[in-house]
């Protein structure tokens, strides 16, 4: 049963698409035709990297209580974490290393601005779970 849930899934996304290489025509077809272009100033601040803000803000604006990715890691986890190193005792001891947690995040998110996602990542996969609701 599990292996015909599975098939189905990994059928659904794909079935009927046309291949990979008219996808990809397709797809630059479409950009082509874009007629929308930025501003200079919006290209400017593009080519910024991301600050403490900018991903402070968007860890607030996730929203609680949905279901976790791939990785199986909550939105939860992740505020909870960064509440902790904030109001995480500092020492006096130079030898004792204290996480930063956004200095983390912004150097991941900006190397993977400047680099891209590494090879063989699922940075940006997701997972689709499908829920069985009361009334259906």
């Amino acid at each position: 049963m599990a292996e015909l849930v599975r098939n189905y899934f990994d059928n659904l996304q794909t079935e009927g698409l046309a291949p990979n290489d008219e996808q990809e025509e397709a797809l630059k077809s479409v950009l082509n035709s874009v007629t929308i272009k930025l501003s200079p100033a919006e290209k400017l601040e593009l080519k910024n990297r991301l600050t403490k803000a900018n991903v402070e803000e968007v860890l607030r604006l996730l929203p609680s209580g949905k279901a976790p990715g791939i990785d199986g890691v909550p939105y939860e986890f992740w505020k909870w974490v960064n509440e902790k190193s904030k109001s995480a005792p500092r020492t006096q001891d130079k030898n004792e290393m204290h996480l930063n947690f956004m200095k983390c995040l912004m150097a991941v998110y900006n190397d993977i601005e400047l680099n891209g996602v590494a090879t063989g990542s699922c940075f940006a996969e997701g997972l689709l779970n499908p829920l069985h609701k009361k009334k259906d």
